[in-house]
């Protein structure tokens, strides 16, 4: 009989690939990944148990924890209200990116793209214009920033 790990693995790798095991037009999740009080607090809560009093969280705390979202704007959400949850005592730091567009044609001294339109921009694989972070808080990085130091996408 195959461990209950392995059969879950394989849900979430056909869920991936878009194939539904039981040939129904709704994805049946089992009871125990169901939150039975459906507020966001809730589901933080029951997923991320103590994450408001944790000294010394270890990385395996949140490799064996999940949320799903369909929608990027709702893991946004999701994430916002988790790191404001994460370390009480910490304090937030907001880290801003820098935009711009460079354009070949020097025919155009101005930047054609208002930096407010180039923040807006949610693209799925494109870092936040606004990241907010904790210290202690876990991230996942994109693209190898400095894969000699370690700083590589996935890690």
């Amino acid at each position: 009989m195959q461990p209950d790990s392995d059969r879950h693995a394989a849900w979430l790798l056909n869920i991936g690939a878009g194939i539904n095991p039981y040939n129904k037009k709704v994805v049946e999740i089992s009871e125990a990944m169901c939150c039975p009080d459906p507020t966001l607090e809730s589901l933080i809560a029951s997923t991320y148990p103590d994450i408001s009093q944790m000294n010394n969280t270890e990385d395996q705390y949140f490799l064996d924890r999940t949320i799903f979202s369909a929608k990027n704007n709702n893991v946004d959400k999701i994430n916002d209200a988790i790191l404001d949850q994460f370390y009480l005592d910490c304090e937030k730091h907001i880290m801003l990116s820098a935009d711009s567009v460079n354009l070949d044609d020097n025919a155009l001294q101005n930047q054609p793209y208002l930096i407010e339109f180039l923040n807006s921009l949610k693209a799925s694989g494109l870092p936040l214009s606004k990241l907010a972070l904790k210290a202690g808080c876990p991230l996942m990085l994109l693209w190898n920033l400095e894969p000699s130091k370690k700083l590589c996408n996935g890690s």
